[in-house]
């Protein structure tokens, strides 16, 4: 380690019972400082310190998550920047390998929490924010891996590539630096979290949220590394969209809702070699009173000509090449029934399934989605499934576990359905951030099991809900409605005071 210089970084406030032990323990590493950024102590923090030989850098309030970090960042001198916390005193032994690896070539060394989503118990809502975030940058090798939690450790390239200020960000510079050619390592897994669940911040709740006040911020932390992501790659973050920009305009119809008493209208989708059910399906439809039958199909009309001898059917013949989620364009716009369930030609629900979903959105339901909420006791939770559940988490309706729009079957009330365009049917996760910031009523009244957990996410699937993240951030503000308790006036007088030295 004597080819570098280590400085190690550590916020502290009212820390005096536990950072003699940290500053003892961190000295084995042999730094060229410790810098303890004390914000808000009471006690004689910063006392025991100076008297260990650190360097303190002191505020007479508190500076809120991150900040201190960042602060210190600015002011280190080293090669190396280790970041650790003065409540928990971690062993030198167990911090020597993220030093290390920047040594052997590495730019920036993070926790392994790997272990955390493998657990045989239900993620937490920031673990699952970090899962999303690290799909969304196509780093879904790091798990949940994140500058959230300590220790990380990185060189100087990464503190200039990341800008230090952006530490008391941590969905920003977790975003800058799998955007950058930065090198990622997590050499090794320590256990931070208990301590973590007994801060204050996590066991009160914040107060326009049904979150604690810590992870509500942690949350907006994320939202903004998102924003972070579209401000640099656009609303898809550089997703691909093999939907025609011309479908919604060149092939748009008017719609024919409630032009007829039938109250219940059905879509079967049959495309890409969907539909051993549908006879059948037809059956238990016409059982539950539903008086109007749409198949959208690529196949051949000739496959359904029997079918269509039924006067409540209707076949609509569709390319297949204009995109994901078009037979869903197509169909809303030749339905006239006021409530439509809306089911894939390959599962077969029984007549009391089916009722389950029209009586949901009959009542005051406006969107009744499958219930698959048991994929989130698979360990560890499919990238589907996180990103499903990172939805619903952000707008702030955790309740809703990973139900989606994107999942067969569900219905939709008629009240939804004059509420959102045609066009928002071919981006389903838009139309559901859509109609929950209108306040729609969503429920779950049924587990359909359609075998679709495995299905790999595709660019399409993560650049419409990147878009739907990107719709709720235009109707809220670039965290996404989440609170932000940081003082930043402290690093905004230092990045000025940094501007004035450049100028000189």
């Amino acid at each position: 380690m004597a080819e570098n210089k280590l400085s190690i970084i550590i916020p502290a406030k009212n820390e005096a019972k536990l950072i003699g032990g940290i500053m003892k323990e961190v000295s084995k590493l042999k730094p060229f400082e410790i810098i303890v950024v004390d914000n808000g102590s009471r006690d004689n923090t910063k006392e025991i310190v100076k008297q260990l030989g650190g360097r303190v850098i002191e505020y007479p309030y508190p500076l809120g998550r991150n900040v201190p970090r960042a602060i210190g960042a600015y002011y280190a001198k080293g090669d190396i920047f280790l970041f650790i916390d003065g409540d928990q005193v971690i062993s030198s032994d167990k911090l020597k390998p993220f030093i290390q690896a920047i040594e052997e070539g590495a730019d920036v060394t993070l926790n392994d929490f790997r272990y955390v989503l493998k657990q045989k118990r239900r993620p937490h809502c920031t673990a699952v924010a970090r899962k999303g975030l690290n799909l969304f940058l196509n780093k879904e090798e790091h798990d949940i891996d994140s500058y959230v939690s300590i220790p990380h450790a990185m060189n100087r390239k990464a503190l200039e590539t990341i800008g230090w200020w952006n530490l008391a960000e941590t969905g920003v510079a977790i975003a800058k630096t799998f955007m950058s050619d930065l090198k990622v390592e997590s050499p090794i897994a320590i256990n931070v979290l208990r301590k973590n669940a007994r801060r204050p911040g996590a066991r009160i709740r914040a107060k326009t949220s049904p979150f604690a006040i810590t992870h509500d911020e942690i949350l907006g932390d994320h939202v903004l590394g998102l924003h972070c992501l579209i401000r640099q790659k656009g609303v898809r973050g550089g997703f691909l969209d093999d939907r025609n920009a011309a479908i919604s305009t060149v092939n748009k119809e008017t719609p024919t809702l409630g032009k007829t008493k039938s109250k219940r209208s059905a879509v079967i989708v049959t495309t890409k070699g969907r539909g051993k059910s549908v006879p059948s399906l037809i059956s238990r439809l016409e059982t539950a009173k539903v008086n109007e039958i749409v198949i959208v199909t690529d196949q051949t009309i000739d496959s359904y000509s029997e079918m269509k001898k039924n006067k409540k059917v209707k076949v609509i013949k569709i390319s297949g090449s204009e995109g994901t989620y078009y037979e869903r364009f197509i169909a809303v716009q030749h339905v006239r029934g006021e409530n439509v369930l809306f089911l894939d030609g390959d599962f077969l629900l029984s007549t009391r399934e089916i009722n389950r979903f029209y009586k949901a959105v009959e009542g005051n339901t406006d969107l009744a989605l499958n219930d698959k909420g048991y994929l989130l006791g698979h360990y560890p939770m499919s990238s589907k499934t996180s990103i499903h559940y990172c939805l619903n988490i952000l707008m702030k309706k955790p309740d809703l576990l990973n139900f989606s729009l994107t999942e067969y079957p569900h219905a939709l009330s008629g009240r939804v359905l004059n509420h959102l365009q045609p066009e928002d049917l071919l981006k389903p996760p838009v139309a559901y951030v859509k109609a929950l910031l209108s306040n729609f009523n969503v429920s779950a009244p049924q587990r359909i099991k359609t075998c679709e957990e495995d299905v790999i996410c595709d660019e399409i699937f993560f650049g419409d809900h990147l878009e739907a993240i990107n719709l709720l951030i235009e109707n809220t503000h670039e965290k996404g409605g989440f609170s932000d308790g940081k003082k930043f006036e402290a690093i905004n007088e230092l990045r000025k005071k940094e501007e004035e030295n450049e100028s000189t």
